[in-house]
């Protein structure tokens, strides 16, 4: 009997062996950068590198919220956590590990070769290829400004306008369905930062088109300008067009950034116009990036009353949005005209409240013409 219980024990050590480099061998096959091929519009690439996945949208703590008639629920990020965490391979799974280091499974691999690996996630019975992917480091983008703005859809798209300079300085307006309301400024957290700049890198921002669109209604219309040395240097356009995994990955970015943000403060909400008006300038309608733009650079330059000359009245085009006239914590003046000449600007709001500004050059012949 004895020897039975040997021999069982000897074939369980062989299968454990046998798992064991089987194991190993996954573990070698895929330390590389792959992305999901069948997520189109919602793209994610993971880079094994030894004992770390690397996720391109990064991981966070956070909370839901509900949004609409539907009760859309929307995740907000509280705390980015990084873009890496720990994992192994037992069983050909993936296990990755949490914050308190408790392996958990991931996805099985149920196929590997050169170019495609086909999984299992542990919580979903459907399956998913992901394909290798080239893993080049990308040249670093030269630049002072980034402007990213969102108009919202027919459902609970986030509505918001971003200012993020290089330092990480960030302007915040978020005006619906991303957290809570406001216009507010303040420091990306440095962590954050770094992962932004990675995410800025890899989409390779020079190398796109302008204008990415597909012909059909309802969504959302999101525009990223870049600025360098006083000048747009770069003008995106994407509507309702799937980008590729890099790109879709920094919109993410940017939209998580006005909620990770270090000193967190008010930033002239009474006067920010950009939430239902437009500026037209010399028969030219600004888009909502150029009009945020606009405004962002009146409030770096606040003037006592000035005597404005050759003065003309620019037109105001009311901006229309699909959560109506419900601002919640947003409350500015009502932006009744802009007078000025380029340089020095005229603000009249309701109540006949006027506001100056006198940027000390022309924002129409360095940004509009």
């Amino acid at each position: 009997m004895k020897y039975i219980y040997f021999f069982i024990l000897i074939l369980s050590f062989n299968s454990c062996k046998n798992n064991s480099e089987a194991d190993n061998k996954l573990l070698e096959q895929i330390q590389d950068v792959w992305s999901t091929k069948m997520a189109v519009l919602d793209p994610v690439i993971y880079k094994f590198d030894q004992d770390s996945i690397y996720n391109n949208k990064g991981y966070y703590d956070g909370i839901y919220e509900t949004y609409g008639i539907r009760e859309h629920k929307k995740f907000i990020p509280t705390k980015f956590l990084g873009n890496s965490i720990k994992f192994n391979v037992k069983d050909s799974t993936v296990h990755y590990f949490d914050s308190i280091s408790k392996p958990k499974p991931f996805f099985k691999i149920l196929s590997i070769n050169k170019e495609e690996m086909v999984i299992k996630y542990n919580n979903d019975s459907s399956l998913d290829t992901l394909g290798r992917r080239d893993n080049n480091t990308k040249t670093p983008l030269d630049y002072d400004q980034i402007i990213y703005t969102t108009s919202g859809c027919y459902g609970s798209c986030s509505i918001i306008n971003i200012a993020i300079q290089k330092n990480g300085t960030i302007i915040s307006a978020n005006e619906a369905f991303n957290g809570k309301k406001g216009v507010f400024e303040g420091k990306l957290d440095k962590k954050f930062h770094q992962f932004l700049e990675q995410k800025i890198n890899d989409a390779e921002l020079l190398s796109l088109k302008d204008n990415y669109e597909e012909q059909i209604t309802d969504q959302s219309e999101d525009l990223l300008l870049v600025i360098k040395k006083d000048k747009i240097i770069k003008s995106i356009r994407v509507y309702a067009y799937p980008m590729n995994p890099s790109y879709s990955s920094l919109e993410l970015a940017l939209t998580y950034s006005g909620s990770l943000m270090n000193n967190k403060k008010k930033y002239h909400e009474s006067e920010y116009f950009p939430l239902l008006s437009l500026i037209n300038i010399n028969g030219k309608q600004l888009s909502k990036a150029q009009t945020f733009l606009f405004w962002t650079e009146l409030m770096k330059h606040p003037s006592n009353k000035i005597s404005i000359k050759n003065q003309q009245t620019y037109k105001t085009e009311f901006y229309y949005y699909y959560f109506g006239e419900e601002l919640g914590e947003i409350n500015p003046c009502k932006l009744l005209s802009i007078k000025g000449n380029g340089q020095q600007f005229e603000l009249t709001f309701e109540n006949n409240q006027k506001h100056y500004y006198d940027l000390g050059y022309n924002f129409i012949q360095r940004y509009i013409d």
